[in-house]
């Protein structure tokens, strides 16, 4: 639920400029895609690591908890024909790195398989709720808001203003993509097995890659 005591705190500007829904959905994904990851475009291929010397016909250890696996994927939102262009990720199976539903159906993949993936909104960012959707004073606000613009409670919380008449506003704190379907189409690019040793000594954000989860 939404706490009403921090909204009636104000809103402020995130984001100063008119922001599509479509365009806020694009911006969301390649934040929010795989959890505290750095996302890289595959323009510059030449920066993703690959297991050297892997035989040919032997495609290794499959996705499961011990493993540090590098995917390519392309995001999709059919509701909005919404693509995000293709990027890559690392990340380790086992430490909510990914969706839950994501990772599972990714369990037991091996290097250079594919697979699509499709999310419900329960499996991905969750359904819609109507009563995250607040009626605040108009005098709450910025001046110079209009409806689309991305603002903030002033504890951080995001939302997005829906509605704005001479003395209130409506706005929207439910996620870009909730009540949504997102298709993820995947290829594994390399799973590798770690020493035990040198998997506990990576750095946190070694094998994290860009958040596909809120």
């Amino acid at each position: 639920m939404i706490d009403l005591e921090v909204v009636m705190k104000g809103l402020r500007f995130l984001v100063p400029t008119h922001i599509s829904m479509v365009s806020l959905c694009a911006i969301v994904l390649t934040v929010l895609v795989v959890s505290h990851v750095h996302t890289e475009s595959l323009f510059a291929p030449q920066t993703i690591p690959t297991s050297a010397g892997a035989a040919q016909d032997d495609p290794g250890p499959p996705i499961a908890a011990g493993t540090v696996v590098l995917i390519v994927y392309t995001i999709s939102i059919p509701e909005y024909n919404l693509t995000i262009p293709s990027n890559f990720s690392r990340f380790a199976p086992g430490h909510d790195e990914l969706l839950p539903n994501l990772e599972k159906a990714l369990t037991g993949m091996k290097q250079g398989e594919t697979k699509r993936v499709e999310l419900s909104s329960d499996e991905a960012f969750g359904p819609y709720d109507a009563a995250k959707q607040l009626e605040v004073s108009k005098d709450r606000l910025p001046e110079g808001v209009e409806p689309g613009m991305v603002l903030a409670t002033e504890d951080g919380t995001p939302c997005v203003l829906v509605d704005l008449s001479e003395t209130m506003a409506k706005v929207d704190f439910n996620h870009p993509l909730a009540g949504k379907r997102v298709v993820i189409d995947v290829r594994i690019l390399d799973v590798e097995m770690p020493p035990v040793d040198e998997f506990h000594m990576l750095p946190e954000n070694s094998v994290t890659g860009a958040q596909i989860r809120v």
